[in-house]
């Protein structure tokens, strides 16, 4: 949901799926429901085009950890706020610099630099492009690099459906970040 409040951009909503997820150090894995619930306000700042956000997002974990693990009870809940600046620089292309500070647990501080841009394919389609690096702030570590391709079809006014595949490839293995494989490709659709 969007909408403009007091002349700011005022955004919130949902999101979840559900994975399996490494357990600790052990062997295997269990099954979770991820659960999200994300708001966020940005403005334009008035100088270099810059646009400033801040947000909220609120990790919840419905952990079905197998009964025969002792000591391990799944994944914690976590809250996260997160500081951001926007640009658009040229031919289009848009830039994001954000900040992650997770409040509830530690996960040492997270930074996100992402570039993306449009292309018009016809009257109603249009491809995206997006790529995005991590860094692991604390950790001096580079943690992830993930590119999104998004093939955005407005089949009415007010709808858009919008088929993706992404790739992300691991950083350092040793940072909070890192997950058990090098290299993940995604596909799902999203509709507006």
């Amino acid at each position: 949901l969007a909408t403009e409040i007091y002349g700011l951009d005022v955004s919130a909503g949902i999101w979840q799926a559900n994975y399996d997820a490494p357990i600790g150090f052990l062997p295997g894995q269990f099954s979770t429901v991820e659960t999200d619930i994300y708001a966020d306000i940005s403005k334009e700042l008035g100088f270099w085009g810059l646009t400033g956000s801040v947000g909220y997002i609120k990790y919840i974990f419905d952990d079905t950890t197998p009964s025969n693990v002792p000591g391990i009870g799944g994944i914690d809940d976590a809250q996260e706020v997160y500081f951001g600046l926007s640009k658009e620089l040229w031919y289009g292309i848009s830039s994001d610099l954000t900040y992650y500070w997770d409040v509830e647990t530690d996960n040492q501080g997270y930074i996100e630099l992402g570039f993306s841009k449009s292309f018009d394919l016809t009257d109603c389609v249009s491809l995206g492009l997006d790529t995005r690096l991590g860094y692991a702030y604390e950790e001096s570590e580079f943690a992830n690099w993930v590119t999104t391709a998004t093939l955005d079809w407005a089949f009415t006014d007010t709808a858009v459906l919008s088929p993706y595949v992404l790739c992300a490839v691991e950083g350092a293995e040793e940072t909070y970040y890192s997950n058990n494989s090098e290299v993940e490709f995604v596909a799902g659709v999203n509709l507006t």
